[in-house]
């Protein structure tokens, strides 16, 4: 038994932490969240200091928001954060929380693989870190995330230092981009998992794994796959042209025309 996050609240701003533990980062630690920015009439604490400390993964003190998690299982949940005042359903901080108090958590549907899929549509791995242009995070690999609550560990499991790769000292090979993809695939197989519900087993192949490439695109732009309400439904009735234009319409195809174009044309074609 172990605590994987704590959330706390009376201090009006926001900011979530790495797992941290006296001041150091740790994997085995807690996340902590403070989430004390709904709105008030005594106006924002104020401003953080100008040094962040290493353990702090996201900070705000000067937005109101709200926060959503989703419990994807035992070992693994989706934590979010929205600005109040955004027009859009924008994700302005978010992060995988993981539980390592918690056992080995089952792959969703072992017999379906996005890999070669995601491969297609991001191109070559980058070995060395940089900047996205979507997120502005630290990126690696195929599109991975070094800014998320579990990187870090995700590096020193594999042996590899996650500050040299950060600031540009080193890079990964192409090993451990493979394997950082497939622990980024198996959290996007959990979220699809998680917004389709228990029919996502009833879905073909094809199918799941275009869903699964969408979930993991969507990430980048900070928009979570259940928000495709209509996409889902329409997939489970079997509306696969349906479904085919509602996916052709949406945000991701602007930012995504590629990849949006070929997951289209595969669910259209349905199982």
């Amino acid at each position: 038994a172990g605590v994987a996050v704590i959330f706390n609240g009376h201090v009006h701003a926001y900011e979530r932490t790495y797992p941290v533990a006296f001041n150091q980062t740790n994997s085995s630690a807690p996340t902590y969240i403070v989430i004390g920015d709904g709105g008030n009439r005594e106006g924002h604490a104020p401003d953080y200091p100008a040094d962040k400390p290493d353990w702090s993964a996201f900070r705000n003190a000067s937005d109101y928001g709200h926060g959503r998690m989703r419990i994807l299982n035992t070992s693994h949940a989706v934590w979010e954060w929205h600005t109040n005042q955004a027009d859009e359903w924008i994700v302005s901080d978010s992060a995988i929380i993981t539980n390592p108090h918690a056992g080995p958590a089952p792959a969703p549907a072992p017999s379906c693989n996005a890999t070669d899929l995601v491969k297609n549509h991001t191109g070559p791995p980058a070995l060395c870190a940089y900047e996205s242009n979507r997120t502005h995070h630290h990126t690696v690999g195929y599109g991975f995330d070094m800014e998320t609550s579990f990187a870090r560990k995700a590096f020193a499991d594999l042996g590899i230092d996650y500050d040299k790769v950060f600031f540009g000292d080193s890079c990964i090979n192409q090993t451990d981009a493979d394997i950082l993809l497939q622990m980024s695939l198996q959290i996007a197989a959990f979220q699809a998992v998680t917004a389709v519900g228990p029919s996502y087993a009833s879905l073909c192949c094809p199918i799941a794994n275009a869903l699964v490439d969408i979930t993991y695109n969507l990430t980048e732009l900070g928009t979570p796959i259940y928000s495709f309400g209509t996409l889902i439904q329409d997939l489970l009735a079997k509306n696969y042209s349906d479904a085919k234009s509602v996916l052709s319409s949406t945000e991701w195809c602007n930012h995504s025309a590629v990849a949006c174009a070929d997951d289209a044309n595969t669910i259209g074609q349905g199982c």
